[in-house]
């Protein structure tokens, strides 16, 4: 619980808030929402006379995602955002310890339309490959309502993405250290 007394030695004022905060109106439909679509990911919190009950803990990120997008949605930003966002992901990737603290990785950004990807190669051991490619749909894709569902790629930059995946494995069937093993 984030007490009245916490809050204003951090210089919060509840009203600053006021955009993740469950209205009283709101309650009553929470049982016919899907979770993952529902108010609860962008209002996790609840206002009491004591303070703010995070109601729940994990849809804060999931608020805090949805108040950027529309934010930057309404500023104009949202290639900014992408730019930012695949940046972001792909040294987040790039620098996890499982693949070998970077040591090992490749990584190949692609642009095609407005959806960025990444591919990543990694070998894990002689002649043996690991291959990951992640996607990441412009917000233009997103409707207005909101950035909880899935985005569907249109054909075309699906089959783009596919192809690329395949030239890349073509390309690493070729490396010595694939064909040797």
């Amino acid at each position: 619980m984030l007490t009245n007394g916490v809050l204003k030695a951090a210089g919060v004022a509840v009203a600053d808030l006021a955009l993740f905060i469950l209205d009283h109106t709101q309650i009553s439909t929470l049982g016919s929402r899907v979770h993952g679509a529902g108010v609860l990911e962008e209002r996790p919190l609840l206002q009491t006379r004591e303070g703010l009950v995070v109601v729940l803990p994990t849809a804060l990120s999931i608020a805090l995602r949805h108040a950027v997008m529309a934010f930057a949605m309404r500023m104009g930003e949202l290639s900014n955002l992408d730019k930012a966002l695949a940046n972001a992901y792909s040294r987040t990737f790039f620098e996890m310890p499982v693949f070998g603290s970077g040591g090992r990785l490749r990584v190949s950004r692609q642009q095609y339309k407005m959806t960025r990807s990444a591919l990543v190669t990694s070998s894990v051991d002689v002649g043996h490959f690991m291959m990951l490619q992640f996607v990441l749909p412009p917000m233009q894709q997103h409707p207005s309502t909101g950035f909880s569902g899935m985005v569907r790629l249109d054909e075309e930059t699906a089959n783009f993405l596919d192809t690329w995946v395949v030239k890349n494995s073509v390309d690493l069937a070729n490396q010595l250290a694939f064909s040797v093993a």
